[in-house]
């Protein structure tokens, strides 16, 4: 069996161990529910995409604290509406 294929409701993710399509379902449903939650904060990578800048430059922001942020569960949010702010002051002559 290969990598991707599907066989008795089972999917090969490596070369030897299947992953239940049902598990692999309910973690994306954990992550679709933590974003039904917190829709008004995005993480570095999705702030990044927005700006159209790397995840590096992001982290600076927040590090020089142009940006906010709030830790949860390990990762950096960013409240969307401090990123819409800031490019908002940051294109104001």
């Amino acid at each position: 069996m290969k990598r991707g294929e599907s066989k008795g409701g089972q999917t090969w993710v490596g070369s030897e161990v299947p992953v239940n399509e049902a598990e692999m379902s309910k973690k994306s449903a954990g992550f679709n529910e933590m974003r039904r939650i917190l829709p008004a904060f995005m993480t570095v990578p999705e702030v990044a995409h927005r700006l159209r800048v790397s995840d590096k430059t992001v982290r600076r922001l927040v590090n020089r604290r142009h940006l906010p942020r709030c830790n949860h569960l390990g990762k950096v949010l960013i409240p969307c509406a401090a990123v819409e702010k800031w490019i908002v002051d940051s294109t104001k002559n």
